[in-house]
């Protein structure tokens, strides 16, 4: 994630870079003698010009186009009659002003490879970074990949509630919840096998779900239903108050969450390390108030955590992220959203019990 988006900024100061250096080539262009406007013409019987008349070989297409990667139209439309919108440092580009079409992209760009003294525009530099015109991020797109994987969950879920009595046990149930885990990591670090990455873990997590819903469906009636209700009723509830501005994400209120998810995270560590050990914390599973309690504020700050994501979704559209970055969207929020089931089964559970 850090990798992309400095690259984005560089390809932005990259940008800005070129702008102002095609003022400044622009302006010598329209000051100087047409003499040192490079063309090329057939004149029989006249002697080689002087070695001391400046002289500029053709751009190739790679070095063109890495140019017109940046620029965009500006760089394939631009002459000197675009000196006008520029009008660098005051100047009146109207006086000495070169016909329209005398100093093309071309020549200019000859100049930027020739005479320029700025290292951004140096041939290995241009190399190294990445201007491929790749496809961008989007919400559309990122919500697609997030029904995608949640139909993908609702499957494999059916599939392991239907099976959960023959091929299912505690170990492996453990072992399906650390690989979630690992997947989680994997696409995080690995963005470019997001698309690999996210699909295996709805599959895994489907497994995992559909397990303990049928677990939780023949101890409880109507639970797996109400929880479903709930979570994706919470989901939508939540969009809402981030669009609307209800709840801002502002760096506080994600350290806030962040500490709290922590908190979480090491409390429920500590519960299956103990339950390994032959000893419980009874105020996380039983029904005391205590635990309805400690269930409900864990549940809200599930349900809060989806605002992080939302806002992770929208900046990284904004940036200009890559495609690849739809699955980790998509997949961050189905961690949320299975979390979130997760901690209303245990609440309704100890509800009703």
């Amino acid at each position: 994630m850090k990798t992309e988006v400095l690259k984005k900024l560089i390809k932005e100061a990259v940008k800005e870079a070129i702008q102002d250096e095609l003022k400044d080539i622009l302006l010598e262009a329209v000051k100087a003698p047409k003499t040192q406007v490079v063309r090329e013409s057939i004149q029989p019987n006249t002697t080689p010009p002087p070695s001391t008349k400046p002289t500029y070989t053709e751009p190739t297409m790679d070095i063109k186009q890495k140019y017109a990667d940046i620029m965009g139209e500006t760089a394939i439309s631009m002459t000197s009659k675009d000196v006008s919108s520029f009008n660098p440092q005051g100047v009146d580009p109207v006086n000495g002003n070169l016909g329209n079409g005398e100093v093309g992209m071309d020549t200019i760009m000859n100049l930027l490879n020739n005479k320029s003294s700025n290292p951004m525009f140096n041939e290995k530099i241009l190399d190294n970074l990445d201007f491929v015109k790749e496809e961008k991020m989007t919400v559309n797109g990122t919500v697609n990949k997030t029904i995608l994987l949640l139909i993908i969950t609702v499957i494999t879920a059916f599939f392991s509630w239907q099976q959960v009595l023959s091929i299912f046990s505690m170990p492996l149930m453990f072992g399906i919840m650390i690989l979630g885990v690992i997947l989680v990591f994997a696409g995080i670090r690995n963005p470019q096998y997001a698309h690999i990455i996210a699909p295996t873990y709805a599959f895994v997590e489907g497994l995992f779900i559909g397990a303990i819903s049928a677990m939780y469906a023949s101890a409880f009636e109507g639970i797996v239903a109400n929880a479903a209700l709930l979570t994706f009723g919470t989901l939508f509830l939540m969009l809402f108050i981030y669009k609307s501005g209800i709840i801002k994400v502002t760096d506080k209120f994600r350290m806030v969450i962040t500490m709290a998810i922590g908190a979480i995270a090491v409390l429920y560590l500590a519960s299956w390390i103990g339950g390994f050990m032959g000893f419980q914390m009874s105020f996380l599973h039983d029904s005391s108030p205590l635990s309805i309690g400690i269930s409900l504020v864990i549940t809200v700050v599930a349900a809060l955590t989806l605002l992080l994501d939302f806002d992770m979704i929208e900046k990284n559209v904004r940036i200009g992220a890559p495609k690849s970055y739809e699955w980790i969207g998509s997949m961050a929020l189905l961690v949320t959203i299975i979390w979130l089931y997760l901690e209303f089964l245990r609440l309704l559970s100890k509800l009703q019990d």
